[in-house]
């Protein structure tokens, strides 16, 4: 970027873009893994293209903070603490060790709607109990 040659805005564009489609490849291998080792009521294509999307969509969206961060923050070590803590904080609050309907915490229930790994974790749930008789 020294030279002028291209714009900070396409450098961050490419680098997205690459980003992308290398951390795609990731949940296709963790995909193809749980599938055949979890085995699921429903092991039927169009289920495994669901788990597979959303697996897509929860490294987008990783991939995408982690270059928010990255940019807004200068300094490396900063950076890599803080996206840290901020994935720590809406991993927890997601609801993948408590049951977030009781509605206990003032706190959780606040930032779970903001975390994307709530989104993910209810889909997921839903497609793995998929074909078995269960409430909601």
């Amino acid at each position: 970027m020294q030279n002028k040659m291209y714009s900070p805005s396409a450098f961050y564009l490419s680098k997205w873009i690459i980003s992308t489609l290398i951390y795609s490849f990731q949940p296709l291998i963790y995909s193809l893994a749980a599938f055949v080792c979890v085995q699921f009521n429903d092991d039927s294509i169009e289920n495994f293209s669901s788990w597979l999307m959303i697996s897509v969509m929860l490294s987008v969206s990783g991939s995408t903070v982690g270059l928010l961060f990255g940019t807004l923050i200068t300094n490396h070590t900063n950076t890599v603490v803080f996206l840290n803590i901020f994935l720590f904080i809406l991993y927890f609050s997601s609801g993948i060790f408590a049951n977030l309907s009781a509605g206990k915490n003032f706190i959780v229930d606040k930032i779970s709607p903001l975390s994307p790994f709530t989104y993910a974790v209810e889909l997921k749930m839903r497609l793995l109990l998929n074909g078995l008789d269960y409430k909601d």
